[in-house]
């Protein structure tokens, strides 16, 4: 049997916080009356932390007698007014029971990495890495020639290993 590793990482929270409700709805036209605001607020304990309509977006999932299920997106705007479009699932789309679940997940995880990515203060892993190095690189750099390099470096093993001996 193999075993599972469970891996951590603290995440760091960039610019707004993001909620994403997935909502069942037994009736097609509930989705203009749902109370987005009112529950989160009420969910959070607080009034006074509401949040903006922008910083939700739900998922609404209506089942159809032929046994699939029509999905209707709300919220998630951009800066430029429009709803970002969270691939793979798209307003008015209809999906069999076998695809959904794997399809609400995947377009939570793109609506998150899609808010994520328009922040202005975020910095992918690679350019994080590149200036890690360039700072590490910077506060030890030994200015040498060639030569004068090469002899320091044989110079310390030498000396380890007669520290060894």
């Amino acid at each position: 049997m193999r075993r599972r590793k469970h891996w951590s990482r603290q995440l760091s929270v960039v610019g707004h916080e993001m909620r994403v409700l997935v909502v069942w709805l037994e009736s097609y036209e509930d989705n203009t009356t749902f109370p987005a605001c009112e529950l989160i607020a009420e969910l959070n304990g607080s009034a006074a932390t509401q949040p903006q309509e922008k910083d939700i977006f739900i998922i609404f999932v209506h089942a159809l007698q032929s046994g699939l299920f029509r999905i209707h997106l709300r919220g998630g705007t951009s800066s430029s007014g429009r709803i970002s479009m969270a691939t793979p699932l798209v307003d008015g789309m209809v999906v069999s029971r076998r695809s959904l679940g794997s399809l609400v997940r995947q377009t939570t995880i793109n609506m998150h990495r899609r808010r994520r990515l328009d922040t202005d203060v975020y910095q992918p892993p690679h350019v994080k890495r590149r200036l890690k190095i360039q700072d590490i690189a910077s506060k030890y750099r030994n200015k040498m020639a060639g030569p004068e390099f090469y002899t320091a470096l044989f110079a310390d093993l030498n000396q380890e290993k007669e520290s060894i001996v």
